[in-house]
C-alpha cells in the first residue's frame, strides 16, 4: 500500500447500470491513491457493476495503490459467486 491516506467510498445498494456511471466518476476522483470500498449496503450485484470493479482494481494496481473491499454484504458476495468472480480477484479484507 503507498502511503497517502485510505480513501473510503461506501458502494451503492445496487451495483448495475444507474449506478455504474456515478460510481466510475466517484472512483475517477480518487484514482490518485488507496482507496477503501464499503460493500457493506450492496443488496443487488450485476455484471456491469462487476466489470467496473475489476477494471478499477486493475487501473489501481498498475498505479501501485490499493483499491480494497471490505464489509461486503451476503448479497455481494452471493452476486460475485453468481457472476463467476473468485476470491483471488477480488478479495475482501479490512482496509
Amino acid at each position: 500500500m503507498s502511503e497517502t491516506a485510505m480513501n473510503t467510498l461506501t458502494l451503492p445498494a445496487r451495483l448495475d447500470l444507474q449506478s455504474a456511471k456515478p460510481l466510475k466518476a466517484d472512483l475517477v476522483e480518487r484514482q490518485d491513491g488507496d482507496v477503501c470500498l464499503d460493500a457493506a449496503n450492496v443488496e443487488w450485484v450485476g455484471g456491469l457493476g462487476v466489470q467496473l470493479l475489476l477494471s478499477a482494481q486493475a487501473a489501481w494496481q498498475a498505479n501501485n495503490h490499493s483499491l480494497m473491499i471490505e464489509n461486503a454484504s451476503e448479497a455481494f458476495v452471493e452476486g460475485l459467486r453468481r457472476l463467476g468472480v473468485t476470491a483471488d480477484l477480488m478479495p475482501v479484507e479490512e482496509c
